[in-house]
């Protein structure tokens, strides 16, 4: 079964190949799709971002879909089922993040008062967050309805005809845009409005587009002539279709096994778990349970034991109660990773005593992920990680004294480590 399965995703690919006569940029898309798998299956612990696998999935239909004849003056039409399989997925998408904060019987969605915790709580807040933290409690729990409503109806508008789809589109990107406005998560937010696009048909996104970029677009479109698609052999036609669908069904199966369906032993399961190293087929859910309290994770070093000195990082927050920084649509990977830290214990995350080991060596590869190091001449005899937890200052604080946070110190969360037997 393994060989028909693995044979399945490679004929998969390889008719998307024949179906593509425009072979550069083709070939270009599937090497970067294929080397970001590479990096993603190997550095799982800092390539495991919902966002990463969303781009993997996009990035495996938008190849197929790509128009043939790209570069030529007459291009065709690209195929509507894969068209609609795009938007299923951005469905799915939308669909799934809701259905996780209704499922996850997490009190905070359930009472409307999760975006109260959201904005502190955050991986990497930006400065907008601190004043959205501090609006009044019904603005928060306003805030948390509008953001069920429309990940779990106005998602619905996707299949619905032009206008009504056009309401969905401007919730849908509406939501991102206020995300992104106030929060760091790399480029999240971005991949998900231009995966909206394919919501608004070619008059549409004419209008919309700013009049400097109008020369873009040829000013009577309709009247171009365009080369309707190419008869295809017959059965590359039955493939194609069956692929089509196959990809529909494992997509609702993969959102169904939530709630309990499909045996370990079935064949859908079995199929899910094939192909689960290539991220083709993924399953969605940001935010589902909130955190309520803000722990940091910090390294320190010293010399003697006594006196410890912090790394600084580059954007979470830390001593100094330095603002917080823009810093999307980079991903600064370290920053993010070390906010799921304080969920687990040590050893649960061993690449934390990993770093640990390569700051006490000196790495400088690892010395480059910090903002500063307080040991530039000699590395620490001594490496500890400690835990501190953060609050946003209240308005008449900041006003004061101008910090951002407050920090109350939690204790050791790694022992002290040495390279010394």
């Amino acid at each position: 079964s393994d060989m028909i399965l693995n044979g399945c995703l490679y004929l998969g690919l390889a008719f998307s190949i024949l179906l593509t006569i425009n072979v550069i940029p083709f070939i270009s898309l599937l090497g970067i799709w294929i080397i970001y798998i590479s990096f993603l299956n190997t550095s799982r612990v800092f390539l495991s971002f919902q966002w990463d696998i969303f781009f993997v999935e996009i990035g495996f239909l938008a190849l197929l879909w790509s128009p043939r004849h790209i570069l030529k003056e007459k291009s065709q039409k690209p195929s509507i089922i894969l068209l609609w399989l795009l938007r299923i997925l951005l469905f799915r998408f939308f669909l799934g993040s809701g259905l996780v904060k209704l499922l996850s019987n997490e009190p905070a969605w359930r009472d409307l008062t999760a975006l109260t915790y959201h904005y502190l709580t955050q991986p990497l807040p930006l400065v907008t967050s601190w004043f959205m933290h501090h609006l009044p409690l019904w603005f928060h729990r306003m805030s948390g309805a509008i953001v069920l409503v429309i990940e779990c109806i106005f998602v619905f508008f996707i299949f619905f005809p032009k206008r009504i789809r056009l309401i969905g589109f401007g919730a849908l990107v509406g939501l991102q845009v206020l995300i992104f406005f106030t929060g760091n998560y790399g480029f999240f937010n971005l991949l998900s409005i231009v995966l909206c696009i394919i919501l608004l048909d070619d008059k549409t996104i004419q209008t919309l587009t700013p009049g400097f970029l109008e020369n873009m677009y040829p000013k009577q479109a309709d009247s171009l002539p365009q080369k309707p698609a190419s008869t295809l052999n017959p059965l590359v036609s039955i493939l194609m279709i069956f692929l089509c669908f196959s990809f529909i069904y494992l997509s609702m199966a993969k959102e169904l096994q939530r709630f309990g369906y499909f045996q370990k032993s079935s064949l859908t399961t079995k199929t899910l778990s094939y192909l689960r190293p290539y991220h083709i087929i993924n399953r969605y859910g940001p935010f589902s349970v909130m955190t309520k309290k803000r722990i940091e994770i910090s390294f320190e070093g010293s010399q003697d034991g006594v006196t410890w000195k912090a790394y600084g990082f580059k954007w979470k927050p830390q001593h100094g109660f330095t603002s917080p920084k823009w810093v999307q649509p980079h991903h600064p990977r370290l920053d993010w990773q070390m906010w799921f830290v304080p969920f687990g214990k040590p050893y649960q995350s061993p690449w934390v005593i990993h770093t640990m080991k390569r700051l006490l060596e000196g790495s400088q590869s690892v010395l480059d992920l910090f903002k500063y190091n307080p040991f530039p001449g000699k590395p620490p005899t001594y490496i500890r990680a400690v835990a501190h937890q953060y609050d946003f200052t209240e308005p008449e604080t900041k006003k004061i004294t101008g910090d951002w946070w407050s920090m109350t110190p939690i204790g050791v969360y790694v022992e002290p480590i040495s390279l010394r037997r």
